[in-house]
């Protein structure tokens, strides 16, 4: 007999993936990576120029920091 309590967190794990891949890029490529195991080069390369990694970034000073 199946446990239907592994079927309601099979649920709840699919709709938490759903909803972080809905999210800003860096965390669509962190759920991809790192809950996934995907390595979405494209993603990564978006983080610089869109997002909360862009907005982090524009915060640098001219010499790096």
């Amino acid at each position: 007999m199946s446990n239907p309590l592994a079927k309601n967190k099979e649920i709840v794990y699919d709709k938490t993936i759903e909803w972080l891949l809905e999210g800003d890029v860096s965390i669509q490529y962190q759920t991809n990576r790192d809950l996934l195991g995907l390595e979405r080069e494209g993603l990564r390369a978006r983080i610089a120029t869109e997002g909360w990694g862009a907005a982090f970034l524009s915060k640098r000073r001219a010499d790096g920091h």
